[in-house]
Order: C-alpha cells, then structure tokens, then sequence
C-alpha cells in the first residue's frame, strides 16, 4: 500500500508539478533505502540519508517526499518543530501544489494529535493569509472548518465551510464542503440558508438525488409532509427499486403518526426482490428502530433462512429477544447459529461469548448444554454440536467434560491442534495452570508426531517451572527433544528448548554450571545466518551465569564476543547491566555506577531497571564512608544469594548483622535475611527476622510488616494472622506507600474469612 502510495507521488511530482526537476536511478536507490530504515524504526539514521540525499541533489523531484518522510521521522523522535519546519518548506516552495496542500493536511494532524488546538486555528488563519487562494489556503480553511464540525462547533464550522465555498468553487473538495453545510444547516435549523445552498444547486443539475433528498428532510423538519412527499415520489419515477427512498417515505409516515401506512411503505422493500436476505435484514433493521419488535423477528427470520452463515443476523435477531427480556429464546438462536455454522468458521467465538454471556447473567448452561445433547442424539456426527459442547463446558469451566467433547472432534478436524492451544494458552493468561496442563497433556496424548506436542511440551514446562516444580519441567523438555527426530521440521525448535532448560537451570535450581551446558549446546544448534539475535541473547545468558559463579573474567569474555556494532540498543543496554553487576558483586563500585548509568539510559521500562537504580542508590550512599567494607560484603552475598546458595548468604548476612553497628545498610541486610529464611521454607523463623525491623520502627519496617503479612497469607494460610498484619501496617504506618497495596490484600482475604464483625480500615 505505501509503495503504491509512494507511485502516485512520484507520478504526481513528474506530470504534474511546473518544475522540470529529474529523477535519477541512484537517488531513487537511496531514497529506498532511508524508507526501509524508516520502516525498521531507525529514524535517526533514515534522517542522515534523508538530508545527504537532499545535500547531494538539492534540486531533485523527490525533494517534496523526502521532507515529508523526513517530518515523519522527526514526529516519530519527538521532535515536533523540526517536523513542521519540513513541512512549511514544502508549503512554501509551491503553495498551489498538491504537495503543499498535503503538507498543509499534515501539518494539522501534528496539532490535532497533540491536542494544541489554538495552534491549529492560528496557522490556519496564517496560511490562509500568506497564500490565500491557493491548494494550501484551501486545505488549512478545509482543516479548521472541519476541527469545529468534529468539535460539535457548528456556528464556526459553518462560518468556514462558507468561506471555503465562496474563496474556491473549483475545489475538488467542494463537494464533501457542501454537502457537510447543509447536515450543518439542518442541524442547526437553519432551513433557509439550507433551501438556498440545494436550489442553488438543483438548478444547475435539477436530478441530484441526494439534494433532492436533503431538501426532502427540510421539509420533513418543518412539517411540510406534502412538499417531501412530492419529492420523494419525483425520485421513485427515477429509480423505483431505490430502498432508500422507501425507507424514508416510511419514516415520513411514522412522524405523523400514521403507522399502518409507514409499514406499507417499509414493506415494499422486500418487495423489490424478495429472495435476497440484506433487503429481510434492511427491512428488520427499520422495523425494530421503530419498536416493531415482532415484526422484525419475522424479517430476521427471513433473512436467516436465506443466508444461514451469516452470524451478525441471528446476533440482530437475539438482540431483540434480550430488549423483551426473552433470555430462553436469545439463547436458542444462538444455538441454532452454532449448529448451522461449520466448526471452523471465524465467528463461531463471537457466538459462544454471547451465549456465555447470558448464561452467567440468567443461568441458562443447562439449557444450551440439553439442546446440544438433544442434537447430537439425532445427529451422533454433527460437529458443530459437538464443538459448541466442547467450547460451552470450556468456558464454564468444566474442563473434564470439555476434554470429552475435544476427544470426539479430533478424527474429524485436522485443525483442532491449534485449537487446543489456543485454550490452553487462554487458561494461562487467565491464572488458571492446572487446567491448561490437562489441555497441554490432551494435546501430547492425541498429537504425539505433531510439531503442536513439541510446543506444548514446552509450554508444559513453563507452568511445572512456575509451579515449582523444575525438574518436572526438564525431563518434559529432554522428552521434547527426543520427539524432534521423528517430527518434521521440529528440529529448530530445540535450541529453544536448550535455552529453556538452561533458564530453569539458573532460575529454578540456581545451578548455573548446568545452565551454561544446556545454553552451549543451544548455541551449537542455532542458525547463526537466520537468526544472529537467537545467539546474542544465548551469550547473555551465559556471561550472567558465569558471573553468578564469580568468573568475572569468563563473563567479560563472552560479553566482549558480541559484535557491538550489530547489536541493537537494548542489547547495548543488557551489555553494561551485566557488566555492571560484575564490577558491582567484585566491589568495584566506580565501574559498576558507570556501566550501571549506561544501561539505566531510556530503558526504565525494564523488569532489572529498578534493581540497578537501586544499587546505584546503594553505591552513592554507602561506597565512600566507613560502611564501604560494608558494602562489599552485601555486593557479593547478593550473587551468592541469586545463584541459590542460600546457606552461604545466610551465614554471610548474620555474621555482617552482628559485626557492624545497626544502620540502613544492616536494616537491609536484615530484610535479606528474613527473605532467605522464608525461601528456606522457615517461616516462623523468617517472621521472627522481620519482627527485628518492626520493632526498631526504622526505614524498612513497614517493608518487614508487609512481608510477615505475606507470609502469613501466601506460605501459612492464616488468612486471619494475614488481616491482623495488613491492619497493623495501616494503623502504624500510614504515610507508607505499601498501605495502597495492603488495603488491596485485605480486600481479597475479607472476602474468604468470617472476621467477626472486625472493622478493616
């Protein structure tokens, strides 16, 4: 589509513009090439070839479209002024051309989308007085009149449309002015100025039909039935199958009062040709605006038996039973929508979610359920029944039953692979992971040569990872990648599947020594031609993992293989994280703020910005004084505490505790402590730990109130111990910004526990 669009403007710039500039082969090429740059989303380096182009051949026909591009660029930077600055340069180059009057349109959106609206109407006031009567003063009179139409502003709308009519009669956007003034007239009922504006024009083509039905309305709307009538009929001599005119000829009916000749009239739509459905479905859709409900059941039923794949009719037709509170009914269209339907049909989902819908809000599972059961024991094949059964005890919830019915379609539907996945990843996404194992297992066990059960099997995995259980997780991988020898083009999945098992390697068993075999053997496999980045982020994880075992100089290694010059900013930026945790756990400080501050630069919206953010607090407060020592010692406690040596680290941060005088580097190391006893599985431990802190009443109580509140929720489920500790963080800790997060817990566990009349705060 762009590069059509791109074909009409160079046409444009060669046939039609006054200048004879030329067009060579070579700047074409580079042309091309800052637009794919462009595309790629690198505006900085498209705009370096934009303005050498520009440099190289200032007189060449693509200087118009290479300063729009060039203002896109800019927009897409924020860097607004620049923009409108490539704009008004083509604007003034040649204020009567259609680039300019584009570069005008442009221009306004920029104001537009940035809702500085005065700024809007001032340039348009300017270019209309420094280039009146041109493309571009047509354009920015167009573009302000029609801010005020948008903007509800009639009066000033009008005002402008006006001007626009009288400054340019031969705009090719006279016609939409026009027509937009007189909607604007009879909004405003201004039905004068209205009848002037169409006569005008019926008198130099007295067959407009759309004039004659505007002027039609006019007459509607100050009562004068006969006068529109008139009208009307003039327009059916000239085309008597127009439903438009019947349409409105009913309507006319309607406002006077008159029903029974208003549905004379309506009906003589379907008339017209009665086999086809969209006149039945015009006709409903008439009958019911006007209350007709009964009526247009009819017509939609009509229209259903003519076209039965089309699901916004039975929608149309349960929409009325839902207004007569009908629900029963609703329903069963809905049904017979699902049983006429095939089962891959695109919208089959839409259908289920509004049956769904009304069962939750009138309790009608059982009635969709029967109706379905009562089809298949006539019809034992029919899969659209046996679908909707699937996805009906799906949704409910009943995945058991569900199962069943997903069982029945598979030897009749190859695609019901996708299918299944597509409902097991919606149950994940829905907090709900032991019911998409029982799908991700349905899936291994009735496509065991499918590349959908390697994908499975890895999605399988993620949630026993999730749920704790790593080594689960792995032997599901192991079994994964055996099955790739048998499966067709399932080979390139498995250095993937290595990557994975390496993360749950160094996130789950916290043994990054297994971690670093499994992110080897993925780097061995993976296509280094097609995908470059696969590799990168696989070194990543390597030089992290060697850190983790304190191999500074192997992780700066690896990180020095990367190629810097093909690697992407937020690469860059995981460069010099790691780099900087490497310096920060050794206690080079100094280093670990520089590297830390290059990776922090406008990437804030990563998931480690706040951790690194943190440490540079850390290293600011506590790197020069008499804690420095301090310091070191939590630096590399922290690795041992991220590679899951928590005995070490625990022993480590009791002996840091008791050695230095309290302050705000212990009452963390306190709160580290506490977090290790509760990863341990020592809670009553952990709850003592942070106790330690909430009694001192310092920096990190309510941080430590909060947690023992967790705990007591998440880990002992003591639900009434969990309200107790919200309660106590609320009283005793107002100012914290944790109390918003407290309120929220409590809400959730008021909900499950019988407080005894207990008042929360």
């Amino acid at each position: 589509m762009h590069r059509l669009f791109l074909c009409f403007i160079l046409i444009n710039i060669i046939f039609v513009m006054s200048v004879s500039a030329q067009i060579n082969s070579k700047d074409m090429q580079v042309f091309t090439d800052a637009e794919s740059l462009q595309m790629q989303g690198n505006y900085s380096e498209a705009l370096s070839m934009y303005e050498k182009l520009l440099k190289d051949s200032p007189n060449t026909g693509l200087k118009d479209e290479i300063l729009i591009q060039m203002a896109a660029c800019y927009l897409q930077l924020g860097d607004d002024d620049s923009a409108i600055k490539c704009y008004l340069k083509i604007i003034s180059a040649d204020p009567n051309s259609p680039n300019a009057a584009n570069a005008v349109s442009l221009l306004m959106n920029v104001y537009m989308q940035r809702y500085q609206f005065d700024d809007l109407i001032a340039m348009s006031n300017q270019i209309n007085k420094q280039y009146p009567g041109t493309e571009s003063s047509a354009m920015a009179i167009y573009r302000l009149a029609s801010y005020y139409y948008s903007k509800g502003e009639n009066k000033k709308a009008i005002k402008e449309y006006e001007g626009f009519l009288e400054q340019f009669p031969k705009s090719t956007l006279r016609s939409i002015v026009f027509n937009r003034l007189i909607y604007l007239y009879i909004a405003e009922s201004m039905f004068k100025e209205a009848e002037e504006k169409i006569a005008i024009n019926l008198s130099e083509n007295p067959d407009n039909t759309y004039m004659l039905n505007q002027m039609a309305l006019i007459y509607r709307k100050q009562g004068k039935y006969d006068s529109a009538m008139d009208l009307y009929q003039k327009l059916l001599r000239s085309n008597p199958k127009d439903i438009e005119i019947y349409e409105e000829m009913g309507k006319l009916y309607a406002e006077k009062g008159e029903k029974d000749k208003a549905l004379e009239q309506w009906y003589k739509i379907i008339e017209i040709s009665p086999k086809q459905y969209y006149l039945h479905q015009t006709l409903a859709n008439i009958l019911k605006s006007y209350g007709f409900n009964e009526q247009a059941i009819q017509e939609y039923k009509k229209a259903i038996e003519l076209q039965p794949n089309a699901t916004y009719l039975y929608s149309q037709l349960a929409e009325i039973y839902v207004i007569n509170k009908q629900f029963n009914l609703a329903v069963d269209v809905y049904v017979d929508a699902l049983l006429a339907l095939p089962v891959n049909y695109p919208d089959r989902t839409e259908l289920i979610n509004n049956i769904l819908e009304l069962c939750k809000i009138e309790g009608m599972y059982d009635r969709v359920i029967s109706r379905l059961n009562s089809n298949l024991e006539k019809l034992p094949s029919n899969l659209s029944a046996i679908s909707a059964l699937a996805d009906i005890y799906f949704y409910k919830g009943d995945i058991d039953n569900a199962i069943v019915f997903f069982r029945k379609i598979t030897p009749f539907y190859s695609d019901n692979s996708n299918t299944l996945m597509d409902r097991a990843k919606w149950l994940v996404r829905e907090q709900q992971p032991e019911k998409a194992e029982k799908i991700y297992n349905l899936i291994l066990e009735l496509y065991p040569n499918n590349l959908a059960s390697i994908d499975a099997s890895m999605s399988l995995a993620q949630i026993k990872s999730d749920m704790d259980q790593p080594q689960e997780a792995i032997k599901i991988l192991r079994s994964a990648i055996s099955k790739t020898n048998t499966i067709k083009v399932a080979s390139r999945k498995v250095p993937s599947i290595l990557t994975m098992i390496g993360d749950i390697y160094v996130n789950k068993i916290y043994d990054p020594q297994s971690a670093i075999i499994a992110y080897s053997d993925a780097m061995a496999l993976s296509d280094t031609d097609s995908n470059p980045s696969e590799i990168v982020e696989i070194k990543l994880k390597m030089a992290n993992c060697q850190r983790l075992m304190g191999f500074y100089d192997a992780s700066f290694e690896i990180l020095k293989s990367i190629p810097q010059d093909q690697i992407s900013t937020a690469i860059k930026a995981k460069i010099d994280k790691i780099r900087g945790d490497c310096y920060f756990n050794m206690g080079d400080f100094e280093n670990a703020k520089g590297y830390y501050k290059n990776a922090t630069k406008g990437n804030f919206k990563e998931d480690w910005a706040n951790d690194v953010l943190e440490k540079i607090a850390l290293i600011d407060e506590y790197s020069n004084g008499q804690l420095s020592d301090l310091l070191k010692t939590y630096a590399n406690l922290d690795r041992l505490k991220e590679s899951g040596d928590y005995e070490t680290a625990l022993l480590g941060y009791s002996s840091a505790v008791k050695r230095y005088s309290k302050n705000d580097l212990t009452d963390r190391i306190q709160l580290e402590i506490g977090e290790l006893l509760s990863l341990k599985g020592k809670y009553d431990e952990a709850i003592k730990a942070y106790e330690v802190l909430v009694n001192s009443d310092g920096k990190f109580a309510p941080e430590a109130q909060f947690r023992i509140a967790m705990i007591y929720s998440q880990k002992l489920k003591d639900n009434q111990r969990a309200i107790d500790a919200y309660v106590k963080l609320i009283r005793d800790y107002p100012d914290s910004i944790l109390v918003a997060d407290a309120r929220r817990q409590l809400q959730k566990l008021s909900a499950n526990i019988n407080t005894s009349g207990q008042v929360l705060p």
